[in-house]
């Protein structure tokens, strides 16, 4: 929950910073899940540091390499691939737990570009809080091998 009320919080006023390369992502849009995960784990301001670095890398790197604004895809997915990514390196997750987490973040935030198109819902804010909950569940969930 605290992910879901931090998201909206940063979102609600439409204040977020924004990277602008062959698409665009509002890269502080994932830092509410980190920063709620690392609350309800007890972690360090190290460990924020970190997952803060690597939402940014994600979303940066994959915006500079993937034109999907062009083809009307919205940013959300590339939101919550961040989130999810720092979420699993918060939490420790092995490589295939990780890839589990992603694909449950992912997937339902696949939006096209409509969401923004004329006024704007509240809607656009609740990407980033899916990052703690498939990471969380693949630290519990037994993997096959």
């Amino acid at each position: 929950m605290a992910a879901f009320v931090n998201s909206a919080m940063v979102r609600c006023l439409d204040m977020s910073d924004t990277y602008i390369n062959v698409a665009v992502t509002h890269p502080a849009d994932a830092f509410p899940s980190i920063l709620a995960l690392c609350e309800a784990e007890g972690l360090t301001g190290k460990d924020l540091l970190l997952a803060t670095a690597i939402i940014y890398e994600v979303q940066c790197r994959f915006i500079d390499a993937v034109p999907y604004g062009h083809r009307g895809w919205d940013q959300t997915p590339v939101v919550a691939l961040a989130a999810a990514l720092g979420c699993s390196r918060l939490l420790g997750l092995s490589e295939e737990q990780t890839h589990h987490a992603i694909a449950l973040a992912v997937i339902p935030n696949v939006a096209l570009n409509q969401t923004r198109t004329g006024k704007l819902s509240m809607w656009k804010a609740w990407p980033a809080p899916r990052g703690p909950a498939p990471a969380s569940l693949q630290r519990t969930w037994p993997v096959k091998e």
